[in-house]
């Protein structure tokens, strides 16, 4: 008797939930050490005459880090986002991306995150398209992103030392 995925009643919820706010995220800080250090690990090492790191610094945090928090957020609302025995989860892109604000190191951020779809590929492999908009306390949009993940579901009656 073949087992059963149990991922598989997960992508079977989100896609009953397409069209619908999945959820919202709790308020995430981004701190001035964490922009420096995205901005250090990127190539984008700023010049610290300009833009000195810690506390003091001038410049808003870069947006691609923003763009990049997508799947935490993700995962905070259900999203599969790590690979495991039953479910192998790959981030399968961006279609579209619009900053609308600048966030400041220290500011809190959140996630709205809609499913726009999900499309069965091939048998067992699934693309979920979702909408995530990224505000800030003050109620403004900081960002808006559609995300694709890649979902291939695993065979769980086949052990992975075979």
């Amino acid at each position: 008797m073949p087992t059963v995925n149990p991922r598989k009643q997960l992508l079977n919820d989100l896609a009953a939930s397409c069209g619908r706010e999945l959820g919202v995220t709790d308020w995430l800080t981004v701190s001035a050490a964490e922009a420096d250090a995205f901005d250090i690990v990127t190539g984008l090492a700023p010049d610290f005459d300009l833009h000195p790191p810690g506390p003091g610094r001038p410049l808003p945090v870069n947006p691609f880090h923003l763009a990049v928090l997508t799947p935490r957020f993700a995962a905070e609302v259900g999203f599969p986002t790590a690979t495991d025995d039953y479910i192998t989860a790959l981030n399968y892109g961006i279609d579209d991306l619009t900053w609308h604000d600048d966030l400041r190191p220290g500011d809190q951020v959140r996630d709205r995150i809609t499913v726009l779809d999900l499309t069965e590929r091939a048998e067992d492999r699934y693309i979920l398209r979702a909408k995530h908009v990224l505000e800030n306390r003050a109620g403004g949009t900081v960002m808006t992103a559609t995300t694709r993940s890649y979902y291939i579901l695993l065979d769980p009656s086949v052990e992975a030392n075979a």
